[in-house]
């Protein structure tokens, strides 16, 4: 039964969007967080994240699946260093969605996480979709051969989004995504009370962005790919991010759902 709601969830997400966008259109403000109902002149995107989790044996069948959904021009900053930090990407719509939520259901995949988030143009927004509750390291793919390892403190994974209009085309956007680690760095500085003074600090990995064209009811995904998993030595960046041995070996893979465009 579960299964059973994700697929019609998102069939409706993406067959109804454009009818619920023309009808609700009058209370997009509704909808629109408060500090960015301010930008009128500018469009909004609607987006819908989920992250997928599922055992780990299971993943071959859904990798399989998902090298099928190539409907969309992913465009990457980098295709050699996307692959080289371990990740796979790609999109459809509706009818391809079809074929892979029965793929998911198969390989008894659920829902982990789930957001909305709307969107300014050209005003970024950070989703988190991971945490690492311990210090790490990472091996990270900057382009060519070349590879350098990275010492994370705990923190949390983010999708940073970004959407732009394509000239002269309506409901349609230009969806960036960038993977950024975040966390909280204890600074040696200390206030005046004697209490030492947190530091925000973020990486993005930036040789793993991605852009697409995206319009309602259609879906880009995000999800890792072991074959180019280091054999020794620090994770793949796409293996810190969607894999995990705690509490059982599990694999994650993010889709990103466009709900509506207000242009």
């Amino acid at each position: 039964m579960r299964y059973c709601c994700i697929l019609l969830f998102l069939s409706v997400l993406l067959l109804g969007c454009k009818e619920s966008q023309s009808r609700k259109k009058t209370r997009l403000t509704d909808l629109i967080p408060k500090d960015r109902s301010a930008s009128t002149d500018k469009s909004t995107v609607g987006l819908y994240i989920y992250v997928f989790e599922l055992d780990r044996d299971r993943y071959p069948l859904v990798l399989e699946g998902l090298y099928d959904v190539n409907d969309l021009p992913v465009e990457y900053d980098s295709s050699n260093s996307f692959a080289g930090n371990g990740f796979i990407s790609g999109g459809g719509d509706i009818t391809t969605w079809a074929k892979l939520a029965q793929i998911l259901t198969d390989s008894q995949a659920k829902v982990a996480k789930r957001t909305i988030t709307y969107i300014s143009e050209n005003i970024s927004g950070d989703v988190v979709i991971t945490s690492l509750d311990k210090p790490s390291s990472v091996r990270y793919h900057q382009g060519g051969d070349a590879s350098i390892g990275i010492g994370l403190p705990a923190g949390n994974v983010s999708l940073r989004l970004n959407t732009k209009p394509l000239i002269g085309l309506k409901q349609i956007c230009r969806l960036n995504i960038t993977p950024v680690y975040k966390a909280e760095i204890v600074s040696d500085k200390k206030q005046k009370s004697g209490k030492t003074q947190p530091m925000a600090w973020e990486f993005p990995f930036s040789s793993t962005s991605l852009n697409v064209p995206l319009r309602p009811g259609q879906f880009v995904y995000i999800a890792p790919n072991p074959t180019n998993f280091p054999q020794e030595g620090p994770a793949a960046v796409g293996q810190m991010i969607f894999c995990s041995d705690k509490p059982k070996p599990v694999i994650r893979f993010c889709l990103v759902a466009c709900s509506l465009i207000n242009d």
